[in-house]
């Protein structure tokens, strides 16, 4: 497995990732992630948390947040979800962009289900900008089901995945 448990040491590395990401984000007109969120105090709080991931493909080529437990934006959904049962929630999901085409994103996917399934749960539930089709592409090329549109708490809408595991 090359998914290990990020440490502060890792924080500038993921740093750079995320800004790499806006970047691509920004060319591609899609407004996510183009404030400050998410930035240094939120991988410190992963991080803190134990829920930070880093994949290591010669040096750090991607992070993600696997948090377990109940995602508060998650309660409300139009639409449904797959399973009722406990969930992982997969927030801050990043892969190297300088990369594309190597598999990172799906290996970081792979390797984070492979993760939460070896604790109790029974679904990985993650979300993205509607506009985000790379990510939705690739969401479903890894088995994610789309269950329709939450809100997060900033009002904006995303559409909601959830893959059983």
């Amino acid at each position: 497995m090359d998914l290990r448990t990020a440490t502060p040491a890792d924080v500038e590395a993921i740093l750079h990732l995320i800004a790499l990401a806006r970047e691509h984000l920004r060319r591609l007109g899609i407004d996510q992630w183009q404030g400050p969120y998410p930035g240094r105090e939120a991988i410190l709080e992963d991080i803190g948390q134990g829920a930070g991931y880093v994949l290591e493909r010669a040096g750090v080529a991607g992070y993600v947040a696997i948090l377990p437990g109940e995602e508060p934006t998650y309660r409300q959904i139009e639409g449904a979800w797959l399973q009722q049962g406990p969930y992982c929630t997969l927030h801050r999901v990043v892969a190297d962009t300088r990369r594309r085409g190597q598999g990172l994103g799906a290996s970081l996917l792979a390797e984070a289900a492979a993760l939460a399934q070896k604790g109790a749960v029974e679904a990985l539930r993650v979300d993205t900008h509607r506009a985000n089709t790379p990510m939705r592409h690739l969401l479903e090329k890894q088995g994610f089901v789309p269950c329709g549109q939450i809100t997060l708490a900033d009002g904006a809408p995303r559409v909601a995945y959830e893959k059983r595991l």
